[in-house]
């Protein structure tokens, strides 16, 4: 017979393991400095990061290759997205970085090859869009 009490501890220490793995993973892949209030993101980010973060500043990572529909959707603090030096950017999805009033300007990286549709719709505030060629 088989009791559940002898197997919780296991179970547990799986749970907390598996915790424990998915925050370093995270640590990895986005970077948060509260000081700054600078996110820094390492792998393609996905919808459902909309606005619930404090974020002024943004760091696309030179790792990322595209940025999924909605990503930073209505960062309503977000006045800088920066993109590292050697950006693999190829895609910026649709409504990425849609109602971020506070964005003021950008520099897009010569990798981009595709924007989905309204992707800086509603960035009330942004008057340099400057797409690198070189």
């Amino acid at each position: 017979m088989v009791r559940v009490k002898d197997f919780l501890p296991r179970v547990v220490a799986m749970l907390l393991l598996t915790l424990l793995m998915t925050a370093a993973a995270w640590a990895d892949d986005y970077v948060w400095d509260a000081t700054t209030k600078t996110l820094t993101v390492n792998t393609n980010p996905t919808k459902g990061l909309n606005g619930d973060y404090d974020i002024e500043h943004l760091v696309i990572g030179s790792s990322v290759t595209s940025i999924g529909d909605e990503s930073f959707f209505r960062y309503k603090d977000l006045s800088t997205v920066t993109f590292a030096e050697g950006s693999k950017l190829e895609s910026i999805g649709s409504k990425a970085f849609l109602d971020c009033p506070s964005l003021t300007s950008i520099t897009i990286p010569a990798s981009v090859k595709t924007f989905g549709r309204l992707s800086f719709a509603e960035c009330t505030s942004l008057t340099t869009f400057i797409v690198d060629i070189s």
